[in-house]
């Protein structure tokens, strides 16, 4: 997170938004169909997908931790660049 802010110090033109590779749903479809619980697995998916919708610090904090740590790319607000 340290070198995440080191690079976006402005954090407003940052968008929420985050890319995902599918990997998870599968894994949640995947374990649904055996019956298999992985309620912290369908958490994480939920809550990615409501960070996309939010202007919060804490949801461009995930989309710059995302980026560092799975190499998922920044976006950016419309007119705005990093």
């Amino acid at each position: 997170m340290g070198r995440a802010l080191a690079q976006n110090s402005d954090l407003s033109p940052l968008s929420t938004y985050v890319e995902d590779t599918g990997e998870v749903k599968w894994v949640l479809a995947w374990a649904l169909e055996r019956d298999i619980p992985v309620p912290v697995t369908g958490t994480a998916q939920t809550a990615l997908m409501q960070y996309r919708d939010v202007d919060s610090p804490a949801a461009k904090a995930v989309a710059l931790l995302r980026n560092q740590y799975g190499g998922h790319p920044v976006h950016w607000r419309a007119g705005a660049s990093g």
